[in-house]
């Protein structure tokens, strides 16, 4: 197992970082990241676009019919437009907002005590609405929250997202977060 897969296997309350060329590949680590947490026994949670639900409930064909059942049953899937709309004020995350936001899905997804598990795609979003000031300053929050609260986190970008408003989108990440990058 590559380095990668070893880090989505046990991210360890780390952030992950994956600049994808493709949507296949995308879907593999996020199953690959939610299912080592569910046989875990950890707390999952998918902050993703609803396309990208879609994917991933067709590749679940592949995985045994118990895996299938604990995935839709033990993780939380969360439409990310949908969670963004309730902290975004005009382009911006609102802190406070934010913050009552992600304690709200935090709490929720606790119910056992064990490790919590995020995929999130909250950042992509803004980054394809050429929202990249929302986009860094997401980036600060979710820094923020990570030094308060006990979670893993492992998000996801189009590789193409570098250069995103004459800026580098890796250079940008990699000076709010202490992580691990993957690429696929």
């Amino acid at each position: 197992m590559g380095d990668f897969k070893k880090w989505l296997a046990q991210p360890a309350d780390k952030h992950i970082v994956d600049f994808y060329s493709t949507e296949q590949g995308l879907i593999a680590n996020i199953l690959d990241y939610i299912t080592y947490g569910i046989k875990n026994g950890d707390n999952c949670v998918a902050i993703a676009k609803p396309t990208h639900f879609s994917m991933l409930d067709k590749a679940m064909t592949k995985y045994p019919a118990k895996m299938k059942v604990q995935f839709r049953d033990d993780c939380r899937l969360l439409n990310a437009q949908s969670v963004l709309e309730q902290f975004m004020v005009g382009d911006l995350p609102h802190k406070k907002k934010f913050l009552e936001v992600m304690e709200r899905i935090l709490t929720k997804a606790d119910k056992s005590g064990k490790p919590i598990r995020i995929y999130s795609e909250m950042v992509a979003v803004l980054l394809e609405e050429n929202n990249s000031e929302g986009a860094m300053q997401l980036q600060k929050l979710l820094r923020e929250l990570s030094k308060a609260k006990t979670f893993s986190l492992y998000s996801s970008y189009p590789a193409n997202s570098h250069g995103v408003s004459g800026g580098d989108l890796y250079d940008m990440i990699k000076s709010y977060h202490d992580f691990t990058f993957g690429s696929n």
